[in-house]
């Protein structure tokens, strides 16, 4: 390339020439930084190595412990469980207790008044929202289910027994013989309006 420039020699301006430097390192450096990083790596795995054993220590630790304490757990779930049967029953209670003035005594001999010949009761239960009337039927004619069903339609009928419920229905029939007499027990499930 030519290059005509007028001035003269002091006022020019002078190009620097940029030449191209290739880098050329020595195969010392090279053989040194390969070796680095390798070490490098090694050391790395070693540490997360050393940190993988403690864990496992930790984990081995904590099993022992864990097996020490299981016994002792597991009477506390029977405890929690027992006190979460204790407190359902409260809630009942409660239940039974607060808002409505319900005069039991009143309930149990509407109860009374639906009953038909032939049956008898066992058990009456209240607790968690339900209503169990447990009972056993007997008949000569063998018309224990028809006096089952009369019962639980009485209880249906009986507005005032049946006002403070949302179903009243016959859950459970179960047929059995004490000597040559047949004997029905049954369960009637009513579920309480809160």
């Amino acid at each position: 390339m030519i290059d005509i420039n007028l001035l003269p020699e002091k006022f020019r301006k002078k190009r620097r020439v940029i030449e191209r430097e290739v880098l050329v390192f020595p195969k010392e450096i090279i053989v040194g930084l390969i070796g680095g990083l390798i070490c490098l790596l090694i050391i790395t795995h070693l540490i997360l190595l050393t940190f993988l054993f403690s864990k496992k220590m930790q984990l081995s630790h904590l099993t022992k412990d864990w097996e020490k304490i299981l016994p002792a757990k597991k009477e506390i779930d029977v405890f929690k469980n027992e006190i979460d049967s204790i407190e359902s029953r409260m809630k009942s209670i409660a239940l039974i207790r607060s808002g409505k003035k319900i005069s039991w005594s009143q309930e149990l001999n509407k109860i009374s008044d639906c009953m038909v010949r032939g049956l008898w009761l066992t058990r009456i239960y209240f607790g968690e929202g339900l209503l169990k009337i447990e009972g056993s039927g007997v008949s000569q004619k063998g018309q224990e289910l028809i006096n089952v069903g009369k019962f639980t339609s009485n209880l249906k009928e009986d507005k005032r027994f049946y006002e403070g419920l949302i179903s009243l229905e016959l859950t459970n029939i179960v047929r059995r013989n004490i000597k040559s007499t047949e004997v029905v027990d049954f369960i009637i499930t009513a579920s309480i309006k809160e």
